[in-house]
């Protein structure tokens, strides 16, 4: 199962209690410098400034709001470089979301998280990758898509009847990245290899990555956690404390998570130790 970047975001937004989506009720302006729905109408006028609206996988800065019709109006490029307005007018019965928090920073830090959180929760790569054995060869390279040494390795003999032969003696070279054997195999055997490496950043609104629920949960308190440290080092005083309070919160959260989600991986293969080529 998978969990795609349009599922993560909003769903960390709403633990750091800043996000608001809903659907446009009236069209905004042909410019795209505005979208209104009736349900922001709760909010009073500038409460909304300096949020992040995302329509359609655009993002916008917001300028203000308005109470009185619940218009939410964008920034205007004044100068270069400067967040432009939507392309062109946000129509009626459009689907928005509201951020407090940049949500290119919060999809920053739930790929950081997915490359921190490994190997307690990885991708298993398994039966993927096949090295032919060949004559007087001791070392073969560890494909890239296996992080670190593999878990187990299978010789496949040629003809497809014949059971898979797990072996048990062999050693990782770390620097050369290569498993070395301290025999020689057998000619034309096909080496399978098992092991894992991380799981898959994601870049876009649908790409996703390797977990569902409840694994997903770490990478959510890991990325909580993130933010609320960032938050806590621009502010001072009683903001700070809180927001430290916070931190504190969900790194037990995830710390928790650590123990109680992490993968059962393949049995490990026995290796031999202290010997070299």
């Amino acid at each position: 199962m998978t969990t795609a970047l349009s599922v993560m975001r909003p769903a960390i937004a709403k633990k750091l209690k800043g996000y608001i989506s809903g659907t446009t009720t009236s069209a905004g302006a042909t410019d795209g410098t505005t979208f209104i729905c009736s349900s922001l109408s709760e909010y009073s006028d500038g409460f909304l400034k300096n949020r992040w609206a995302l329509i359609g996988g655009v993002k916008r800065k917001i300028d203000t709001n308005f109470q009185s019709n619940g218009t939410v109006r964008v920034l205007i490029p004044f100068t270069v470089g400067g967040a432009a307005p939507f392309t062109s007018g946000v129509a009626t019965a459009t689907a928005f979301e509201i951020y407090s928090i940049d949500p290119d920073d919060i999809k920053t830090e739930i790929n950081a998280a997915i490359k921190g959180v490994f190997p307690i929760l990885c991708k298993i790569t398994s039966d993927e990758i096949t090295l032919e054995t060949a004559a007087d060869t001791y070392a073969y390279a560890v494909p890239t898509t296996i992080t670190g040494d593999p878990l187990q390795i299978w010789l496949e003999p040629p003809t497809s009847t014949d059971p898979w032969i797990r072996l048990l003696d062999w050693n990782y070279d770390v620097v050369n990245v290569k498993i070395r054997f301290p025999y020689d195999l057998p000619d034309e055997y096909a080496l399978r290899l098992i092991g894992i490496t991380y799981l898959t950043a994601v870049t876009t609104d649908v790409s996703t990555t390797e977990l569902d629920e409840p694994q997903i949960q770490l990478i959510y308190a890991m990325v909580v956690a993130e933010i609320y440290r960032m938050l806590q080092a621009g502010e001072i005083g009683t903001d700070g404390n809180k927001y430290a309070n916070y931190v504190s919160k969900w790194e037990n959260e995830a710390e928790r998570l650590k123990v109680e989600q992490r993968m059962v991986l393949p049995d490990r293969t026995l290796k031999m130790s202290g010997w070299t080529l």
